[in-house]
């Protein structure tokens, strides 16, 4: 999920340093959760739109664990 929003309006190259970075630094859904979206967006900036990404990253994953319970695979 991640990895397409980031992909969104950036070349694959700025993608992949982007989702590399996220995954380094955020290793559980909660650990997004609990981040401000600023730090999301400074560790992604690399793909541009950081803030719009970061909030749509923030809020797929409060959506995933608060209403779908967990289940990535209704996401």
């Amino acid at each position: 999920m991640v990895a397409i929003l980031i992909s969104l309006r950036t070349t694959l190259e700025n993608e992949m340093r982007a989702v590399r970075a996220f995954m380094d630094k955020y290793q559980t859904p909660e650990e997004v959760l609990a981040a401000q979206i600023e730090d999301i967006a400074e560790t992604i900036h690399i793909a541009g739109m950081p803030i719009k990404k970061a909030t749509a990253i923030s809020k797929a994953t409060k959506y995933v664990l608060e209403v779908l319970n967990g289940n990535w695979d209704q996401f």
